[in-house]
């Protein structure tokens, strides 16, 4: 019977690194069973001194001011830029007789605060940032079509185009 001497130390040293012949570079190295190439990074388990992992419940002390918008701003923010008042013209992204030469709302989501608010409010020193959105209308009933940002509070009470 043939016994291969590598593989066979590989297996009976499984926990401890052993270098066997050959030149530097091709010196192999045996743990748990594989060879492997000289150099390369052994992760070597310690089963009795490493704990199994346990869920911790964590709670925030303060909410975040880089979550989302949730459904009801974002929802509250389309019925107000589609309110007549405004005058934006737009037609409801739903419609199934949308077409590019309508105005209608391409994309709601949350612009991130400043960063000087975020400190100041989670450090405790400040109220929470203010929440803003950033909605893209694309206006196709323009002679020269567009796409506008607009900068939109999450009351919604604030509308303003963004600046290029």
């Amino acid at each position: 019977m043939y016994i291969n001497i590598r593989a066979f130390a590989a297996i009976l040293l499984a926990p401890l690194i052993l270098e066997v012949g050959g030149s530097p570079t091709t010196r192999l190295r045996a743990t748990g069973g594989e060879l492997r190439p000289r150099g390369e990074s052994i992760i070597r388990r310690q089963s009795d001194t490493c704990p199994v992992p346990k869920s911790i419940k964590v709670t925030a002390p303060k909410a975040s001011p880089f979550k989302q918008l949730s459904d009801n701003e974002t929802s509250s923010i389309v019925e107000w830029l589609q309110s007549p008042v405004l005058g934006l013209n737009l037609t409801s992204a739903e419609s199934e007789n949308l077409t590019q030469t309508d105005n209608y709302i391409w994309l709601v989501e949350a612009i991130l605060p400043n960063k000087t608010d975020v400190l100041t409010y989670l450090d405790g020193n400040g109220a929470a940032p203010p929440r803003y959105a950033r909605v893209v209308i694309h206006e196709g009933g323009k002679a020269v079509p567009d796409a506008t940002e607009y900068l939109v509070s999450s009351g919604p009470t604030i509308c303003l185009p963004l600046s290029r």
